[in-house]
């Protein structure tokens, strides 16, 4: 579905990932943690070339974003990048458009629907998320949660192979959380390809059918849920779900 190879990405002198090596099966979900700056995002935002890679190749269903010859071709960036939806900590949905119409607007600009169909199926997703009664509604009158539901609903429309979440909960008050959770928990269990960057870490338990811990631009840990959470290897790994699960131990050691 998804392979990574040998992939780098500076900013001038500073070099977040160091060499990623890194396979995805179809309907597999991946959850990627780790400490601020370890490269999450930076790796999120490569798998659909948001981000150009320093060097390295990104390839989607045996189809690279650039060819083997390094040659950089925009169409066919953008119509690799259809099949690939990602959820931002922001929400990003356009403020004088309502929830409908903020989940047609790329299918029409991007996949080329008519109107009629590209409102079809916004409808569609925005009943899948929980939004049916609320699609009138503009940004302003929607709550956090709802409109990162919208911003879901916006990706899923596009009917893409892979989903990307990165952070998605990060911006949201803690009471509005869970119901961003529970959409995602449906898509996993209606085996959607995905990768998830989250701080939530009994849901990356819960998800997950593999977790991979980062830090400082490497894989430094990776495995199924339930032994890299009860029986990580690394130590660095159990450092960090150690200061993770049991915050007080931090205050304790500043104070």
């Amino acid at each position: 579905m998804i392979e990574v190879e040998k992939l780098h990405k500076s900013f001038g002198e500073n070099e977040i990932l160091k060499g990623l090596d890194i396979e995805i099966k179809q309907g597999e979900k991946v959850v990627i943690i780790g400490p601020s700056g370890s490269g999450k995002s930076t790796f999120l935002r490569c798998l659909n070339y948001l981000e150009e890679p320093t060097s390295g190749r990104v390839k989607i269903e045996g189809h690279y974003f650039v060819d083997p010859h390094g040659k950089y071709n925009e169409k066919h960036i953008a119509s690799l990048r259809t099949e690939v939806g990602m959820v931002f900590q922001r929400f990003n949905l356009f403020p004088n458009m309502t929830a409908i119409e903020n989940v047609m607007a790329a299918q029409i600009k991007i996949r080329k629907k008519s109107k009629e169909e590209a409102k079809k199926t916004a409808e569609k997703y925005l009943i899948k998320v929980g939004l049916g009664e609320r699609m009138d509604h503009y940004p302003r009158q929607l709550s956090g949660g709802q409109q990162q539901r919208v911003a879901i609903a916006r990706a899923l429309a596009m009917e893409p192979k892979v989903m990307l979440f990165d952070e998605a909960t990060s911006a949201l008050d803690p009471e509005l959380v869970g119901e961003v959770l529970n959409v995602i928990r449906d898509l996993a269990r209606e085996g959607m390809t995905m990768v998830l960057v989250t701080h939530e870490m009994r849901f990356a338990e819960e998800v997950g059918d593999r977790i991979i811990f980062m830090d400082k631009g490497v894989i430094v840990e990776e495995g199924h849920p339930k032994e890299f959470f009860h029986h990580p290897k690394h130590e660095r790994t159990k450092a960090f779900i150690n200061k993770v699960e049991h915050p007080e131990l931090l205050k304790e050691n500043v104070n």
